[in-house]
C-alpha cells in the first residue's frame, strides 16, 4: 500500500511538471507534431499518460484516435475526466496498463509518445520492446524526456553512455531502424523519434 501511494503522489507530480511546460508560451510539442501527418485513421498512444493533458491538446488539435495508458489507477481516472467529452464521444479511449504488459494487438498504433516518463520504466529493455510490438510498420515511437539531474546517476550514466548513444544502441537491437535525436532543440531536454521499419 505504500509502495502504491507513493507511485501515485511520483504520478501527480510528473503531472504538475507536464501542465507547466503544456501551459508556457513556448509550445514545443509543435515542433514535434505539427508537422506529422494525422488522418481520421491514424491512433496515437501516450504511454504513462498521467492526467491525461497531453491527449487532450493533441486530440484537440489533429483528427484520429488517441490512446492512454498508464500503470496508476488514480491517474487513469483523472485522465478519463481530463478528456470526458472525448471519450464519451469516442475520440480517446484511456487504459490501465502496465508498460510492461500493453493490452493491444501488434502493429496497433501508428504513434506511441513517451512524455517524461521513460526514466520510470521497469525492465527498459522488455518495455521499449512492447512499443516496438504494438507499432505498425513504418510508425514512429516519440520520446521526450528532460536531460537527467545530477543526483539521478542511474538514468545520467544511460543517457551520456557514448554521448547518448545509450538510446539508439537500445532502439536498433530491438528493431527500430531509423531514429532521429535531438538534444539541442531546448537545453536539458532530449527529443528521440525512432521509426520501425514499413
Amino acid at each position: 500500500m505504500k509502495n502504491k501511494t507513493l507511485g501515485t503522489v511520483l504520478h501527480y507530480f510528473l503531472e504538475s511538471v507536464r501542465a507547466s511546460i503544456m501551459n508556457s508560451k513556448f509550445d514545443f510539442f509543435s515542433y514535434y507534431f505539427d508537422n506529422m501527418e494525422f488522418s481520421k485513421n491514424t491512433k496515437l498512444l501516450d504511454v504513462g499518460c498521467g492526467g491525461g493533458k497531453l491527449i487532450k491538446l493533441l486530440s484537440n488539435k489533429k483528427d484520429g484516435l488517441f490512446y492512454g495508458v498508464d500503470i496508476s489507477k488514480g491517474m487513469v481516472n483523472v485522465a478519463k475526466k481530463t478528456n470526458a467529452d472525448l471519450v464519451r464521444h469516442g475520440k480517446v479511449r484511456i487504459d490501465e496498463a502496465s508498460v510492461l504488459n500493453l493490452p493491444y494487438e501488434d502493429d496497433t498504433f501508428d504513434i506511441v509518445t513517451a512524455f517524461r516518463t521513460i526514466p520510470l520504466w521497469p525492465e527498459l529493455t522488455h518495455s521499449v520492446g512492447e512499443i516496438y510490438r504494438i507499432l505498425k510498420k513504418g510508425g514512429v515511437f516519440v520520446v521526450i524526456n528532460s536531460y537527467p539531474r545530477k543526483y539521478d546517476i542511474k538514468w545520467r550514466n544511460f543517457v551520456e553512455s557514448d554521448s547518448t548513444d545509450g538510446f539508439v544502441y537500445l532502439f536498433k537491437s530491438i528493431g527500430f531502424n531509423h531514429i532521429k535525436m535531438d538534444t539541442k532543440f531546448i537545453k536539458n531536454w532530449i527529443f528521440i523519434k525512432a521509426y520501425k521499419q514499413g
